[in-house]
């Protein structure tokens, strides 16, 4: 354990900028550092792949990387008109925060509560910790990341903010997002703002709940 603490602080204490948002880094990393070996121990033999590791794996290698702060949409983008002066992000008390083993990010720890009060709840999500890892190396490591969840339409988007602001801040659709925003499939632009997000994610639940609210057709019997 006291491995593990002692590389995670290396990397916190060279990495981060001076900011609340890093101080926040710094604490939800020193949590997860303390708290990774309870959760590595945790795998049962024959369930590797399952935490995005293989057999062969010295899980007590592992460090922590770089946390991802979650974010969400108030309901106010899904119920009412756009409006331009409104702010609709959510920033929350929940983080996600990669386990790292030879340069690979491998699974996420769940990281929740608020300063001098943070712990660990979950680790999983392998899939999604690798792809935020390749979203990331073309960002800056100074910036502040986070993951913006949209469980409304099931999308997600990695951000990049680096001067405390979301007006300027770098949104970037993760497979999820692909998937279940249809305009996304006609621009293919790696990168957005948060006004054309917002205007995607809205247009999307709009769809999304008219299908829904459509009869749905009866199953007829068949008669022999």
């Amino acid at each position: 354990m006291y491995r593990y603490l002692l590389l995670s602080l290396l990397v916190i204490c060279t990495a981060y900028r001076p900011t609340g948002a890093a101080d926040a880094d710094k604490q939800v990393m020193q949590a997860a550092a303390t708290q990774l070996e309870v959760f590595l121990n945790k795998i049962e033999p024959g369930n590797e792949a399952d935490y995005g590791f293989t057999t062969a794996d010295h899980t007590d290698a592992c460090t922590v990387g770089k946390p991802y702060r979650i974010l969400a949409f108030s309901s106010d983008l899904y119920y009412k008109p756009l409006a331009e002066d409104k702010d609709y992000i959510i920033i929350k008390n929940e983080w996600r925060v990669p386990v790292m083993l030879n340069g690979q990010s491998r699974v996420l720890l769940t990281v929740t509560g608020g300063s001098g009060n943070y712990s660990v709840t979950d680790m999983t999500e392998p899939q999604l910790a690798r792809e935020l890892q390749l979203k990331g190396t073309s960002m800056s490591n100074d910036d502040t990341w986070y993951l913006l969840r949209i469980p409304a339409i099931a999308a997600d988007f990695f951000v990049s903010e680096h001067d405390n602001s979301f007006a300027d801040a770098q949104f970037m659709p993760l497979a999820s997002a692909i998937t279940n925003i249809p305009s996304l499939s006609k621009t293919h632009k790696p990168i957005y703002t948060i006004t054309e997000v917002q205007q995607m994610v809205k247009e999307a639940y709009a769809k999304r709940a008219a299908l829904d609210a459509q009869p749905k057709k009866k199953a007829t019997k068949k008669h022999k």
